[in-house]
């Protein structure tokens, strides 16, 4: 997943809100790792399997996801006066 620079400019409480989004992302995204790592099964294996490939692959998807989250952030503390 490729991050792209924000283009239009923002005033800083819509960046202050823009990074409370993404930081409940990467709660959400830790969470669910971390979950993972417990163990699943069922249909939720069935779903991870079917779209990530295993459970390992998942879980680089996430951290993968999370890296992006932080350079949202940092990139969205440009605006933040």
């Amino acid at each position: 997943m490729h991050y792209r620079k924000i283009k239009k400019q923002l005033t800083s409480q819509e960046a202050q809100n823009e990074i409370e989004k993404v930081l409940c992302n990467i709660e959400n995204f830790q969470e669910a790792i971390l979950t993972w790592q417990r163990g699943v099964k069922g249909i939720i294996l069935c779903v991870i399997e079917k779209e990530f490939g295993s459970v390992v692959n998942a879980i680089k998807v996430n951290i993968g996801k999370i890296e992006w989250c932080i350079k949202r952030i940092e990139d969205l503390k440009t605006f933040i006066k």
